[in-house]
């Protein structure tokens, strides 16, 4: 399913225009990608029971290329991770 595809779907089931469905859907978006950013090492943003979005430091470090055997220094950086939860889990069993 594409997000247009989700945003007249969500219009439909909720009885409203496919323009404000798709406001509606862009807001919360756009609202997680500003808040995820800005969540301390090991903080979440918790969806309960469909997904969690945990936010972890990684140290800088020395990797080793495969190819070539040779040393290089990785940056320091931030990942993000997104762990489905059960209740979704379970919808897609079922």
């Amino acid at each position: 399913m594409t997000k247009d595809q989700f945003i007249r779907s969500f219009a439909e089931v909720n009885g409203v225009s496919i323009k404000a469905a798709r406001e509606q859907v862009n807001a919360v978006l756009d609202h997680v990608l500003y808040v995820v950013p800005q969540l301390s090492d090991g903080e979440k943003l918790d969806f309960t029971g469909i997904v969690s979005f945990k936010v972890k430091d990684v140290a800088a470090r020395t990797v080793r290329n495969p190819k070539t055997g040779e040393e290089v220094k990785k940056e320091a950086t931030r990942k993000v991770n997104a762990s489905v939860k059960a209740t979704l889990k379970n919808a897609v069993k079922a």
